[in-house]
């Protein structure tokens, strides 16, 4: 089955006002219509429950049963979830006061980040990674970097994390997940919304809707083509500058 969410956002109040939750066979036939007054900004599933994590004016998480039973529960500092991910454990749900709220086994355990709306979060077994509306990127390894504008999209690839940012230039920052170092810089014309990666392939989504896939390998072994000519570039320009110097 499916599950999609449809909100209602009304401009004279400038908020949503009334979410459908509808769920579809693989037929596309509707099995089922749910309406509540929260927008949901993550849906995922927890066993045979379905949930959300949702915003104002309740916050906190709502889960559907199997008999399409609604129950809500709350999340301590009672703030708007902004987004979500699936864990290998549970979810992970980002808040728009910093706050990153980790559900695993029922158990809820919070952790307070900057107060900045969470935008992107990452976690593997190794280090738990978070982006936000103010630009900075905070990893569990001990190390913070902080750019212009929103960070859109944290991913893993290889031994580096992938980080979209969007503000007067739409970037891609590929960062050593160690320490936070930027390796390389990719501009786009848009911004990226999304990235994934799976079997050696990079799938970029951005708001032009453009879908663009890659190879890692070429991707790679292109990057580090550009990197050695920018060097080669810079000795040559240094060369030259001491020999300037030299002449006077």
């Amino acid at each position: 089955s499916i599950w999609v969410t449809s909100s209602l956002y009304e401009i004279e109040v400038q908020d949503y006002t009334e979410t459908t939750l509808l769920k579809f066979d693989r037929n596309s036939k509707l099995i089922k219509k749910i309406i509540f007054e929260e927008k949901p900004w993550f849906i995922g599933m927890s066993s045979d429950d379905l949930v959300l994590g949702i915003g104002r004016p309740r916050c906190g998480c709502l889960f559907v049963n199997s008999d399409y039973v609604l129950s809500h529960k709350k999340i301590e500092g009672n703030s708007p979830i902004t987004m979500g991910i699936e864990t290998e454990l549970g979810f992970l749900l980002g808040h728009s006061n910093g706050m990153v709220t980790e559900i695993k086994d029922g158990v809820m355990d919070i952790i307070q980040f900057e107060e900045y709306p969470i935008s992107s979060v990452l976690k593997n077994e190794h280090y738990l990674c978070v982006g936000n509306d103010n630009g900075t990127i905070i990893s569990s390894k001990d190390w913070e970097r902080n750019f212009v504008g929103k960070i859109d999209c944290l991913i893993k690839i290889d031994s580096s994390i992938w980080a979209s940012n969007t503000a007067n230039e739409n970037n891609i920052y590929v960062l050593d997940e160690d320490n936070g170092n930027t390796k390389y810089k990719i501009n786009h014309d848009s911004r990226v919304r999304l990235i994934k990666y799976i079997n050696g392939k990079i799938a970029l989504s951005d708001q032009k809707g453009k879908v663009i896939l890659l190879e890692e390998d070429v991707v790679f072994r292109r990057l580090n083509e550009v990197s050695e000519i920018v060097q080669d570039r810079e000795k040559r320009d240094l060369l030259k500058k001491r020999l300037r110097a030299l002449r006077k």
